[in-house]
This record gives C-alpha cells, sequence and structure tokens, in this order.
C-alpha cells in the first residue's frame, strides 16, 4: 500500500488506505486517535495548496482545512474529477494552480474550483 504526506500549515497529513490522518500542529511525531477522517476510497495524492489540503481519490477530490487535528473539516468537491491511480504521479502545482491528468483529460484546481 503507498502511502502520501504532506504538510499544510503546520499539520501533516497522512493517508493509509482511505484513511486521512492528521499530526498535532507543528509535532508530526504526535498522532491523536480521533484525528482522521474517510474519504470514499483509497487515497492516490494528497498536496498543499494555499493552506488546505486537496485529497484525491480515483474519483474525487477532497479540501481538507482547520487548525486541530480533530477538528479538521473536509468537503468534497461536487466536479466528481478524482486522480486514478494510474495517473497519481502527474499530480503537481504550477503557478499556484494544482495540475493533475484524470480519466477526462487535464484537469486545474484554483480558486476553490476545478476546470
Amino acid at each position: 500500500m503507498d502511502k502520501k504526506i504532506t504538510n499544510e500549515g503546520g499539520i501533516i497529513l497522512a493517508s493509509n488506505g482511505s484513511q486521512v490522518r492528521f499530526s498535532h500542529f507543528n509535532n508530526p511525531h504526535s498522532w491523536p486517535v480521533i484525528g482522521y477522517v474517510e474519504v470514499d476510497g483509497e487515497v492516490n495524492g494528497i498536496i498543499e495548496y494555499f493552506g488546505e489540503g486537496l485529497v484525491f481519490t480515483d474519483n474525487s477530490t477532497y479540501r481538507i482545512r482547520g487548525s486541530h487535528p480533530e477538528q479538521m473539516s473536509i468537503v468534497k468537491l461536487p466536479d466528481n474529477q478524482g486522480l486514478p491511480s494510474s495517473y497519481s504521479k502527474t499530480l503537481t502545482v504550477v503557478d499556484g494552480t494544482v495540475i493533475w491528468i484524470s480519466n477526462d483529460g487535464i484537469c486545474m484546481y484554483d480558486s476553490g474550483r476545478i476546470r
């Protein structure tokens, strides 16, 4: 199982399967027991974007933000453009825009929207 990890404003986000876990602020060695959320499938990518975390599964993209691991908010973006595992290496940030390849072509995320 391939694990994904990133730092989002001092909180470390890490995945294991369909679970995204959060560390305490500025403490990558402290992971609270209830500091996690479940998403709709195995996580194929996590990236930090202007103070929020973007989490990708095969079929969905989620925004995660907050300042405490036990109170993080998660929102599923309505555009249903996920990151298939075969394209997981395409996830990148270019000029302030998150770019990846999905089954429908090239996707871009900026200003809270997927195009």
